[in-house]
């Protein structure tokens, strides 16, 4: 499994078909912010997981992180959009991420 996080932001990623990846972004959703994909990655890659993991610490506002684990199913390349913000605030402040995935067939 390769595993990214913020540092991917704007930046391509590469995979070979049948690879899992796994993106982790802080989240602190005592402040009611929440990730939200924002755009779905199309055929050749697909979300398997959506997880949520609240610090170790238990205090009040601590932040956490959230985990996506997508799998590559064919050779072409997708885009991982997601947006961080509050649902009730229109128009709502936001923080993006983005990166691209590069998928090549496996090695022979």
């Amino acid at each position: 499994m390769i595993e990214i996080d913020e540092g991917a932001n704007g930046r391509d990623v590469h995979l070979r078909v049948g690879d899992e990846l796994k993106l982790s972004l802080r989240e602190n959703r005592s402040t009611g912010y929440k990730w939200e994909l924002t755009r779905d990655p199309g055929s050749a890659l697909h979300m398997i997981a959506d997880t949520f993991e609240a610090a170790a610490a238990s205090r009040p506002g601590a932040s956490g992180a959230r985990h996506w684990i997508f799998k590559a199913y064919d050779a072409g390349h997708a885009s991982i959009e997601l947006q961080s913000r509050r649902s009730w605030e229109n128009p709502a402040p936001k923080v993006d991420f983005k990166c691209t995935v590069l998928i090549d067939q496996p090695a022979r």
